[in-house]
């Protein structure tokens, strides 16, 4: 708990997280364009005694775009990119060298004490990728 007030922080997540999205559109050409994403705050998060990956994430956040052409056939294409700035967390994972944990317990190659870790995750790990789509609408 924290302090008088008795709030309790929680685990894996962000105290304020923002979505957003700016478009544009001409219906009479049927062209669209918009950037979009989100940004979160940093949160508390799970660790195990002696780790030694920060207690709080960073702020983190995507930044995505995409663009689409719709024809009077009721087909579009739309392409676009996601993760533009090509954000991916780092350190998200201990001893990730020994996943089953068979030398955990040796001291020369673990002085920490610490077992494989996949819980440390703020993020999608996956790097700038671009998309292509084609739509077909039924009316």
């Amino acid at each position: 708990m924290d302090g008088e007030k008795g709030y309790q922080s929680l685990v894996n997540s962000p105290v304020f997280n923002a979505v957003y999205d700016f478009g544009y559109e001409n219906r009479e050409n049927g062209w669209s364009a918009s950037i979009y994403g989100w940004l979160n705050a940093p949160m508390l998060m799970r660790r195990q005694i002696n780790d030694t990956r920060p207690e709080f994430s960073p702020w983190y956040g995507w930044l995505n775009c995409n663009v689409q052409k719709t024809f009077k056939n009721n087909l579009s294409i739309r392409v676009g990119v996601n993760n533009i700035l090509n954000l991916r967390p780092k350190n998200i994972f201990v001893r990730a060298q020994d996943p089953f944990n068979y030398s955990a317990a040796e001291q020369r190659t673990n002085p920490r004490g610490l077992l494989f870790d996949t819980t440390y995750l703020y993020a999608s790990n996956k790097g700038v990728h671009a998309f292509l789509a084609i739509v077909y609408t039924l009316k």
